[in-house]
């Protein structure tokens, strides 16, 4: 019964590391769409392009556009 005790757990383990690592890929990859995004809002930003286009253009928000000048 120990056996089957530690067999479960380890699964269990193995399990958890198996979420954490597939969340922590999902969360890389948000975090570099929105990096990416805000690049590009720099360089419209820079052309003095309108808020309301770079908005458009990155889905970014007017208040996160403003925050980047």
């Amino acid at each position: 019964q120990e056996m089957e005790r530690n067999t479960f757990i380890e699964a269990a383990r193995r399990e958890g590391l198996k979420c954490g690592m597939e969340e922590g890929i999902k969360q890389g990859i948000f975090e570099g769409e929105k990096n990416k995004q805000i690049e590009i809002a720099t360089k419209m930003l820079k052309e003095n392009i309108s808020l309301e286009l770079i908005a458009k253009m990155t889905d970014l928000s007017i208040d996160e556009i403003l925050d980047l000048k």
